[in-house]
């Protein structure tokens, strides 16, 4: 078993005792890279230290396995925090690996974006009207501030605190308008075959798990053929079951 280690900033010190561990246990550790550092390379898993951002940080560049391990922060997608490492590396080889699907945007300009939990569609400087076509469901107009469309996963994120669902057990987008100015729509969820056209009034900031990517005036959305390959010792389900306890 190869591992690259991976580490937020301020993490360094957690990350090479995190390698002494690996490394007593058999493993070989390839590289220690900081987050700004991090390319794919011939490792068999990716161990991040961090949280959520780090975490989807590298789920955007990596194709490999991804173990998180919680430094300084709750972290959603952690299992267990740095100092107990040795518990991830004890069943390393046979843990399981949950999927977790991406959205692809497909921008006016033809170039793509990627985010494994939410996009999000953020007016500039004043209320936009969006125009949403759901291919063969629905066609929906409405002016508010933004417009979240999140995975499964991205249901316990922002567009939980906008007031949409989460998701347990089911495949589906998560479609929020945040702060529509008719007070009768309401969150929605769609199949993940979908596909959902946006189009808006004016330009508007493209959000990607958090990050700006651009801005833009229409974007095509769908699921994307990749997945999100994450070792935990907790199914996401139980996570988001304890999240309404």
């Amino acid at each position: 078993m190869k591992i690259s280690i991976v580490y937020k900033k301020g993490a360094l010190k957690e990350a090479e005792a995190v390698k002494e561990k690996a490394e007593a246990r058999g493993i070989e550790v390839l590289s220690i890279f900081s987050l700004d550092q991090f390319s794919e390379g011939e490792e068999d898993v990716v161990v991040v230290i961090g949280g959520d951002g780090s975490f989807l940080r590298v789920a955007s560049i990596t194709s490999k396995p991804i173990a998180l391990l919680r430094y300084e922060s709750f972290g959603f997608f952690a299992s267990l925090p740095s100092e107990r490492a040795e518990e991830l590396f004890e069943t390393l080889d046979k843990s399981e690996i949950i999927n977790l699907w991406k959205i692809e945007a497909e921008l006016s300009d033809g170039s793509k974006a990627i985010a494994v939990n939410e996009l999000f569609l953020k007016g500039c400087r004043q209320s936009i009207t969006f125009d949403v076509s759901v291919k063969d469901v629905a066609e929906i107009s409405f002016r508010g501030d933004g417009l979240i469309v999140a995975t499964p996963a991205g249901s316990a994120g922002h567009a939980f605190s906008f007031g949409g669902p989460l998701l347990v057990g089911a495949d589906a987008f998560v479609f929020v308008p945040v702060a529509p100015i008719r007070s009768n729509l309401h969150p929605m969820v769609f199949s993940s075959d979908s596909e959902i056209e946006i189009r808006c009034s004016d330009a508007v900031e493209l959000l990607t798990d958090g990050q700006k990517i651009c801005e833009t005036d229409s974007v095509k959305i769908r699921r994307s053929k990749e997945n999100v390959r994450l070792i935990k010792k907790e199914s996401f389900d139980e996570k988001i079951r304890r999240l309404i306890e």
